[in-house]
């Protein structure tokens, strides 16, 4: 998972997750969960290609990706949002079926 600091970071084309996260626990439990999940994702029979990133949640990232919950997951395929989650208590599995599922939209 890549570290960027600004929105204006995130590619425009390809599948892409960002994973919008504090920088203090409990996110950490859900970035590795995230971490787990996006392994399983890349061992996958027919792997996504997806890129992953990871950015901390400033007023000016609340404000640009309109957050409101948090962790949130952001799934854009070519720029465009295709699914978002939020909440802690999701386990690896389900958080590579929801990026999948975002993929695939």
């Amino acid at each position: 998972m890549i570290d960027i600091t600004e929105p204006i970071q995130i590619p425009a084309e390809g599948k892409v997750a960002v994973f919008v996260i504090f920088d203090t626990a409990p996110c950490r439990k859900f970035i590795n969960y995230a971490n787990t999940a996006i392994g399983r994702i890349l061992e996958a029979k027919e792997p996504t290609g997806g890129s992953y990133f990871k950015i901390i949640n400033t007023p000016p990232v609340k404000e640009a990706l309109r957050i409101s919950l948090m962790p949130t997951c952001i799934v854009y395929v070519d720029g465009e949002e295709k699914k978002r989650f939020t909440g802690h208590f999701w386990s690896e599995f389900e958080i590579a079926n929801k990026i999948s599922e975002g993929f695939n939209k």
